[in-house]
């Protein structure tokens, strides 16, 4: 533990390996789904294999979910970072309907899903709904935003690429910088 407390003093570390964490997770669940929905597509004209909707479903929810949670951690390493560099960019804004702000949307909708089904429980509506979010033909919709696949797809493989830099590039840049300092 106590050699581990070093590495999780420091906030960029922490944003940093939540980021990886959850990005990771996150396209194994977008993976795992896909996979699924696909065997679930093929049996489709033999009225079966509905489980596997169900299980694509819940692999593509906790995608959303995970994912988002990267996004905050990268956001949030944004603006820890923007105290020293100005320059450095938001990875979004909450409110402005990009790609990310969506998956936001469908992470609340996911996550807000119990108080959904206690309002329609309370107001004595026989309209439970089903499922916090899910699949159109073309990706995953919830009451109150949708993602197409090749969206959430995108979003995933940027930020691997931003993981990829985090991970090889800066420490490389690093050391390049100590070897260079007399």
């Amino acid at each position: 533990n106590q050699a581990l407390f070093s590495i999780y003093a420091d906030p960029i570390n922490v944003l940093l390996l939540n980021f990886v964490r959850r990005l990771r997770s996150a396209i194994g669940e977008y993976r795992s789904g896909r996979e699924l929905l696909v065997q679930y597509v093929s049996k489709l004209r033999d009225h079966r294999e509905l489980g596997n909707y169900n299980t694509a479903l819940a692999h593509f929810e906790d995608c959303v979910v995970n994912g988002h949670i990267a996004i905050v951690c990268l956001n949030g390493l944004g603006k820890y970072l923007r105290r020293s560099d100005p320059s450095v960019p938001a990875v979004f804004n909450p409110g402005d309907s990009s790609d990310y702000d969506r998956l936001r949307k469908l992470n609340n909708r996911i996550k807000h899903f119990d108080e959904d089904v206690e309002k329609a429980i309370a107001s004595g509506s026989p309209a439970i709904p089903l499922a916090p979010i899910w699949i159109t033909n073309d990706g995953l919709e919830a009451s109150t935003a949708s993602l197409s696949f090749i969206e959430l797809a995108d979003i995933l493989m940027a930020q691997a690429k931003d993981a990829k830099s985090f991970s090889e590039e800066v420490p490389a840049e690093v050391a390049k910088r100590r070897k260079q300092q007399p």
